[in-house]
C-alpha cells in the first residue's frame, strides 16, 4: 500500500454491505412491531408526565437538532439614549 494512498478495497464513502443488511433487518422489525397503534396503546398507559417525556424522546428522531450559533464579527456600537422630557398640552 503506498503511504497515503488507498489501493484496495470499497471505494471512499461506499457503505459496508453487512451494515446495510443489518440496517434494513432492524427497520423491518421495528415497522412490524412497533405500530402507531401498539404505540399509541402503550403511551395511553402512562401518566401524563412520563407520556410527555416519551413523546419528547421520540421528537429526537423526526425532527432535526438546532445547533446553537455564534456571531464572530466586530461588536456593535453602543449607543446612547437620552430621556425625553414630556411636555403636557
Amino acid at each position: 500500500m503506498a503511504r497515503g494512498m488507498k489501493t484496495g478495497g470499497r471505494t471512499e464513502g461506499t457503505p459496508n454491505r453487512i451494515t446495510v443488511e443489518v440496517r434494513e433487518r432492524i427497520s423491518t422489525i421495528i415497522e412490524s412491531e412497533f405500530t402507531s397503534e401498539s404505540v399509541k396503546k402503550d403511551l395511553d398507559k402512562l401518566d401524563p408526565e412520563k407520556r410527555l417525556k416519551k413523546l419528547i424522546k421520540l421528537l429526537e428522531f423526526t425532527t432535526p437538532k438546532l445547533l446553537a450559533t455564534r456571531f464572530e464579527g466586530p461588536p456593535a456600537p453602543l449607543i446612547s439614549i437620552s430621556p425625553i422630557q414630556w411636555v403636557g398640552e
